[in-house]
């Protein structure tokens, strides 16, 4: 990389940090121009027309970065937010395909372990859900999301309110207006008799956001409340 380059590639950084994500776009463009054609420069491009919502354009450029080589740390990230764009588009098996690079590597993330126990989850796998989930507890024991993923889990998988209700009120706790910790003690609730409680935690939630589980949990709640009246 010539002095020229180095200076406009100190830009691209400074603009990157500071998510001037146009301005990157603008100031890789002339780093291409000048013949600087390394990873580094592909990725913050291809992260930057994903920020903004040119995702038809980063997967392709993602793609072959992880191509060309599996095993630097910007390889890795690719392969990451390539699972994550992949699973947004409902494609699970390439989704898994590029998080599984990351987990073979020994990356050091929970990312690709969280993404991979979600779609495990929705795929009904609960038991290699239930090892991904505990697996992002290992890197931070404390995050909220991985606590409640894992509890959540828990609660369909085996329906244990007593472990689920460990996890899941460790991520309530921390933030007790976030739609999915809410759902899921409404849900706790709900698999545990407190039918009055759970209709009111699934109502909050619902309030939030219409969602179709969230939803069909409420009416449950619903309906089993009128019975029991």
């Amino acid at each position: 990389m010539d002095n020229i380059s180095k200076i406009i590639f100190q830009e691209v950084v400074k603009s990157f940090k500071s998510k001037k994500y146009n301005q990157v776009l603008a100031l890789v463009g002339k780093l291409l121009e000048r013949k600087n054609d390394n990873a580094v420069i592909h990725y913050l491009k291809a992260f930057s027309l994903y920020q903004l919502g040119e995702t038809s354009e980063a997967v392709p450029l993602l793609g072959k970065i992880v191509e060309q080589d599996k095993k630097t740390e910007i390889t890795m990230k690719s392969a990451i937010l390539l699972g994550y764009l992949y699973i947004k588009k409902q494609d699970f098996e390439n989704a898994k395909k590029y998080l599984a690079l990351a987990v073979e590597k020994d990356y050091p993330s929970p990312s690709p372990y969280s993404m991979l126990g979600y779609i495990a989850h929705e795929q009904e796998e609960f038991a290699l859900a239930d090892k991904f989930f505990k697996k992002t507890l290992t890197f931070e024991p404390e995050n909220p999301t991985f606590n409640n993923n894992l509890g959540y889990n828990y609660l369909i998988w085996k329906q244990d309110v007593r472990l689920a209700g460990r996890y899941i009120h460790k991520a309530f706790n921390q933030d007790k207006g976030n739609i999915n910790y809410i759902h899921s003690v409404g849900w706790l609730y709900f698999l545990s008799k407190n039918v009055k409680e759970a209709k009111q935690m699934l109502r909050k939630a619902l309030s939030l956001e219409d969602n179709y589980l969230i939803k069909k949990h409420y009416q449950m709640a619903k309906r089993a409340s009128s019975i029991t009246k």
